[in-house]
């Protein structure tokens, strides 16, 4: 999972100019399906047991993505 959230953060923070927007958009695309997957991956965790705090931290990190 962090993995994937490194990701997501290198593709958040990388500069736009220059860019084809055809390749833009292709990245866009990869980072929508990225957090789709870790959305599901969160969703899969939290229905296991785990620690409130666990638990806690599951539930914000989903906010977060489903807010993106």
């Amino acid at each position: 999972m962090s993995s994937i959230q490194h990701q997501l953060a290198q593709l958040d923070s990388e500069s736009w100019s220059g860019r084809a927007e055809a390749d833009r958009d292709w990245d866009c695309l990869q980072l929508l399906r990225e957090k789709e997957a870790l959305l599901q991956e969160i969703t899969l965790l939290s229905q296991q047991q785990h620690s409130p705090d666990t638990l806690l931290q599951l539930q914000e990190e989903k906010r977060r993505l489903e807010e993106e």
